[in-house]
């Protein structure tokens, strides 16, 4: 099991707005830059002032005590839900923290689930038809729910589903954070026909232990059946020096051939999404120097959308 956030715009059209509510941290003057931002592009009114720990001004506040936490993000929160049930996305802006430390539930040992993902499933536990998994390893033992919208050909709904799709605006900086939403508002006017980058690493093979490389196959397969333009790499170098891309796989610096300077030179166009199996990719949104490759850098090159993990379970 990893924990995972996601960082994107949520998807916001006339007449949905009122199903989405922007969390503010008024401790952190970015977070109110960039919740202001956002609710006066979108034409979004619902928004959550919370006060807590700043994550932008450095990376211990990236991570929220759970008593804190509750007290401070979720009982605000949950107080907000409780008079506007139609609330379906919940958006956290850069300056609310990324992860939770002794969070209860989650298994034995050090309990670090990222603060989107925990959102996510809340009240997952008074839903009847929410189930848990146990994850077993030499190591550790962790529990963690199922999530109920997967793979559902319906539109989301907290109504029927319970939960949240969570999504978060941030990056290493406020102007990251901002870009996303004009990303996303460019992307929506003006059709791009860029490219999907499919990086993968033969080393590891195509077969079902390592499912991530034939994932990245099936994946292209699908991508050209709908004309869709994909590069689907299967050589061992690490690809880089690429422009305009909508899209973007590959292993990150988990690749045998990782290359930190390839990786840095991909560019993206508005609306690109991203993903890297890399489990810490989401680990922070402030720079630092060395350990694995980081989603935030995926932002600063120009991507619209990531998913990061904050953590390994251990």
């Amino acid at each position: 099991m990893l924990v995972a956030l996601i960082v994107a715009l949520a998807p916001v059209v006339v007449g949905d707005v009122d199903r989405v509510v922007v969390i503010r941290n008024d401790s952190s003057m970015v977070s109110r830059a960039v919740a202001e931002d956002y609710a006066r592009k979108r034409g979004v009114h619902n928004i959550v002032s919370v006060r807590c720990r700043d994550s932008a001004a450095a990376p211990a506040n990236e991570t929220i005590y759970y008593p804190a936490y509750v007290e401070e993000i979720e009982e605000p929160l949950r107080a907000f839900l409780a008079s506007h049930p139609q609330i379906d996305f919940i958006v956290l802006t850069k300056g609310v923290p990324i992860r939770l430390e002794g969070a209860p539930g989650i298994g034995l040992g050090n309990s670090r689930p990222s603060l989107d993902s925990y959102l996510a499933a809340l009240d997952y536990d008074k839903n009847e038809l929410a189930k848990r998994v146990t994850f077993v390893d030499p190591d550790f033992v962790r529990t963690a729910w199922t999530n109920r919208f997967w793979n559902s050909n319906l539109a989301f709904s907290h109504a029927k589903l319970g939960g949240y799709l969570v999504t978060r605006l941030d990056g290493f900086t406020e102007a990251d954070a901002r870009a996303l939403i004009d990303r996303a508002l460019a992307a929506e006017q003006r059709l791009r026909k860029g490219k999907v980058l499919l990086d993968t690493n033969p080393v590891y093979g195509y077969g079902d232990r390592m499912e991530f490389n034939a994932d990245m196959k099936r994946a292209a397969d699908i991508l050209r059946s709908r004309r869709i333009s994909v590069e689907l790499d299967v050589k061992p170098r690490f690809v880089g020096e690429r422009a305009d891309l909508m899209g973007y796989v590959s292993w990150g610096s988990n690749d045998r051939n990782y290359n930190v300077h390839a990786y840095h030179s991909l560019r993206f166009a508005p609306g690109a999404i991203c993903e890297t199996a890399v489990s810490t990719s989401g680990r922070t949104f402030l720079h630092a120097g060395g350990g694995q490759s980081l989603i935030a850098d995926l932002i600063a090159q120009g991507a619209t959308g990531a998913k990061g993990y904050t953590d390994e379970p251990k």
